[in-house]
Parts: structure tokens; C-alpha cells; sequence
């Protein structure tokens, strides 16, 4: 009797183990990587319950290391590009016609800062096409491939960026420049604007057309 009695004992003490209050388990009573998978309801998880810092790179993210490292940026880095709010083009046609050969037509090209550029076409023998720049600031400096640097203001007559006149003897003929690299800087604000400009220039038409590139700030 007094066997069974400890068996009995034993056995209700045993069983009594394996009714444990509600919520009576914590991280004391669970044995290190004792939860596996299977004990985790699927989708139960959430951000917070996740370290991010101590998760692998995700297959399918390898594109965005990729484009971390510049192999999507021809393999130089973010620094290389100019932002596009900086890049400048602009393109104008202007004409002249027999009613005022000499003077023919001036459109705007672009404005920038204190500085406003040009295009003007007319007919001289020839048809010339002419970009030229003028500002409203002063000590305002222009430098090309074709010298060292002017400085002007707005009494200054206006530099001639670039000029392409058809060549006499052909009325078939055409003109253009292949681009000429520039610089425009105004101290009073800042503004610069660095590029390229190139004139065409027709006999046929009465035309002349012009393109600028560049970058500014």
C-alpha cells in the first residue's frame, strides 16, 4: 500500500506538472532554440518581432546591391550624373526674309540668371546665323574656346558666343558650327552655365537654327 501510495503520489505530482497556469510560461521556461519552425503559426510574426540587422540579403534583392554599387550606372557612381533640374538644352529657328535682309529675325534662345542669350538671323551677301549673350548684372564674365575671358555688364555690347555664315558662290550651300564650349558666371548671384552651343545656317529656307547644351546652377 504504502508503495502505490508514492506511486500515486509520484504520479499526480507528475501530472500536476503538466497543467500549468495560463500564461505561466516565459523565457526562463524555454530552452534555447527549443522553438522551431513547426511551433510558430504561419504568418504570426510581424516587423517588430524581426532583427533586421541579423537578417541575409533576400534573393530577390540582389538588384537593389547592384544598383548600391553603380553596375546599373555604367559603373560609376551617383556622383558622376548631374542632377536633371541642372541639365539646360534649347533649340530656336530664326529667319530673315527681303524686307529686312541686314537686320533679319533675333528670337531668345534661353534664359538664365541674369543672363539672356540670343539667336539672330540675317542676310549679309550670305546667311548668317549669330548666338550672342547679354546680362543684367554686373562683372559678369564670358569665356569660350575662342578666348580668355570678357567681362560685361549690362552697358557692355553683347558677346558673341558663336557665328556660322554660308560661304559665298553656292546659293545651295549651308553653314554649321560643330559646338563650341562656354562659360557664363555672375558673381552678384552665383548663377553659372557651362556647355555647348552650335549654329546651322542655310541660304535655302532663309534659315538658321541653333542648339545649346549644358549644365547650370
Amino acid at each position: 500500500m504504502a508503495t502505490i501510495a508514492v506511486f500515486l503520489a509520484m504520479g499526480g505530482g507528475a501530472y500536476a506538472a503538466l497543467k500549468l497556469p495560463k500564461n505561466s510560461v516565459g523565457p526562463k521556461q524555454i530552452a534555447k532554440n527549443a522553438v522551431r519552425s513547426g511551433e510558430v503559426k504561419n504568418n504570426a510574426l510581424n516587423g517588430r518581432d524581426i532583427r533586421e540587422s541579423k537578417l541575409g540579403v533576400v534573393p530577390s534583392a540582389l538588384n537593389a546591391q547592384h544598383a548600391l554599387s553603380a553596375d546599373l550606372l555604367g559603373g560609376s557612381g551617383p556622383d558622376a550624373f548631374a542632377r536633371a533640374d541642372r541639365v539646360v538644352t534649347a533649340r530656336a529657328t530664326a529667319r530673315w526674309d527681303s524686307s529686312n535682309l541686314e537686320i533679319g529675325q533675333t528670337v531668345p534662345l534661353l534664359n538664365k540668371g541674369p543672363f539672356s542669350i540670343t539667336f539672330n538671323c540675317r542676310y549679309a551677301a550670305n546667311t548668317s546665323g549669330t548666338v550672342s549673350v547679354t546680362t543684367t548684372a554686373p562683372n559678369s564674365s564670358y569665356t569660350s574656346s575662342s578666348n580668355t575671358g570678357v567681362i560685361f555688364g549690362p552697358s557692355s555690347p553683347p558677346p558673341t558666343m558663336v557665328s556660322a555664315t554660308v560661304p559665298g558662290g553656292d546659293p545651295n550651300s549651308d553653314s554649321a558650327t560643330g559646338g563650341f564650349p562656354f562659360a557664363l558666371y555672375s558673381p552678384s548671384d552665383g548663377t553659372y552655365l557651362a556647355g555647348h552651343v552650335a549654329v546651322f545656317a542655310t541660304d535655302v529656307g532663309q534659315e538658321c537654327r541653333a542648339l545649346l547644351s549644358g549644365i547650370s546652377g
